[in-house]
């Protein structure tokens, strides 16, 4: 096999402990195999106190076969986000770029005179992006096409996923935080509210969007004139869960100085979200909607009343690839676990299928850990090797164009938005990049000033890693390849 599909329950006792010991150790020095690390790049590992055997790096031209660097390329390390790549591509090989996600509506009733005098249900397909203005205009659509009052309860049937574990918190102990939502077959905006916190004459206004009618506010914010110590310095929530929802108490001071403020948490299950966005949207349009939630299988001679559509696979993997969203990337892998097998998705599916597709793909990643397929794990791991025989998969794929074009471009857009701004490379520099505590990783593509195409994967796993350092290092080899 070209990969492993990591699951501990599979692994016996000893195989578990020798993993360990990897997870945890480093590996051993590895000196360069080819043309030494630019001085520039070794003078920002030893400014942050970065060892060589700390780095893997692998740079070569597309039309050549032997790297121009390479140090340590075979050494397993965490990728962070950089393994998208992995996901995105195998997707767009697997399924398409024109692949789309349905979202189905059926009625368990009778339909009256615009009263349904029965059930609505929501079967999830699985979309990575239903987002609210999307899902607004399938309400819509339900109500152009007769519904307008629903007497009977709301159901969602999320059956088509089956995710591994349901604890949020279980990363890093941020069960609030947008990125730990999990995947769900029925979800809707990525489960995320974003709040503005915006000062006025009369105090500080709190706004939730989207609404959920099971999300309360209680804003007991006080606003001082005092220096500003940072944006969230000052003031707290806490979070009341009940039967009837969850309320946000909002308390403490706010600098006016501090001027307005955004930020998204996921505080609500995806099934309680699902329906508090859905009943407050129904409302909204003008709908009247007497019942509850259920969740559970689509009931026996339930009739579809409409199918809504989704953005294709192309669109998607740029939302990936560009934001690094980690939601969409679970989803992703999900989806290829029950588009290819015809049943219930799941992760292990999902890397069951990748691997089949690397192996008959002949792309070689023999220390490939996916996990979760989006990165956000303390056990994924890939070689800056097995990076590189991706990029080149990519670059010969008859999906080059929808691949490349989803990759954030450095000064432009995405994650690279205020990178290499000195430089404005002009859409010469693709790079997927990954961060995590202790680890920092890019891949992709870069052209430099004369014209030569190159493939990179740089992986950086080191307690002196951060956002800084590791943008710094990165930097450094992306402005050194420009310039070659």
């Amino acid at each position: 096999m070209h990969s492993r599909l990591f699951q501990w329950q599979r692994l016996p006792v000893i195989r578990v402990f020798v993993l360990l010991i990897g997870l945890f150790y480093p590996a051993p020095p590895v000196q360069a195999t080819t043309t030494s690390l630019p001085v520039e790049v070794i003078g920002a590992l030893k400014q942050y106190g970065i060892p060589m055997n700390a780095v893997s790096l692998i740079l070569k031209r597309v039309d050549q076969s032997q790297p121009v660097l390479s140090l340590n390329p075979s050494v397993a390390r965490n990728p962070g986000s950089v393994i998208k790549l992995v996901t995105t591509l195998a997707a767009l090989e697997l399924l398409g770029p024109t692949h789309e996600w349905n979202t189905r509506y059926l009625i368990d009733g009778i339909l009256d005179q615009g009263e349904l005098k029965g059930n609505l249900i929501i079967q999830g397909g699985g979309d990575p992006y239903l987002v609210t203005e999307i899902f607004f205009q399938h309400l819509r659509t339900l109500r152009g096409r007769g519904i307008l009052n629903i007497s009977g309860d709301l159901i969602i049937d999320d059956s088509l996923f089956a995710p591994d574990q349901f604890d949020r918190g279980r990363f890093d102990d941020e069960p609030y935080r947008s990125y730990n939502v999990i995947p769900s077959a029925a979800m809707v905006n990525f489960s995320a509210t974003r709040f503005s916190l915006t000062p006025n004459e009369k105090g500080l206004s709190v706004a939730a969007e989207p609404e959920a009618s099971n999300l309360e506010i209680l804003n007991r914010i006080r606003v001082t004139e005092k220096e500003c110590l940072g944006d969230f310095a000052g003031w707290d929530y806490t979070i009341d869960q009940s039967a009837k929802g969850v309320q946000v108490s909002f308390r403490g001071n706010y600098s006016r100085v501090c001027g307005d403020l955004e930020f998204t948490r996921a505080f609500l299950s995806n099934l309680d979200y699902t329906y508090g966005v859905f009943r407050a949207g129904w409302e909204e349009l003008g709908g009247g909607f007497e019942g509850s939630l259920l969740h559970g299988p689509v009931p026996e001679g339930a009739r579809e009343f409409f199918e809504g559509g989704s953005k294709p696979l192309r669109e998607v993997i740029t939302g990936i690839n560009k934001f690094s969203n980690n939601t969409m990337a679970r989803q992703l892998l999900m989806t290829l676990g029950s588009e290819i097998y015809g049943k219930t998705g799941s992760p292990g599916n999902g890397i069951l299928e990748i691997e089949r597709w690397l192996q008959s793909a002949g792309v070689d990643m023999p220390m490939l850990i996916l996990e979760n397929g989006s990165g956000l794990s303390r056990i994924c791991r890939v070689s800056a090797n097995g990076l590189i025989h991706l990029l080149e998969k990519g670059w010969q794929s008859s999906y080059r164009p929808e691949f490349l074009s989803s990759l954030p471009i450095a000064s432009i857009d995405g994650t690279m938005e205020k990178r290499l701004k000195k430089e404005k490379p002009a859409g010469r520099v693709r790079i997927k990049t990954g961060l995590l505590d202790h680890v920092r990783s890019m891949a992709g593509y870069v052209t430099s000033d004369e014209g030569n195409r190159y493939l990179v994967a740089l992986l950086v796993n080191h307690p002196s890693v951060d956002y800084e350092s590791g943008n710094k290092v990165q930097d450094a080899l992306l402005r050194w390849i420009l310039g070659h």
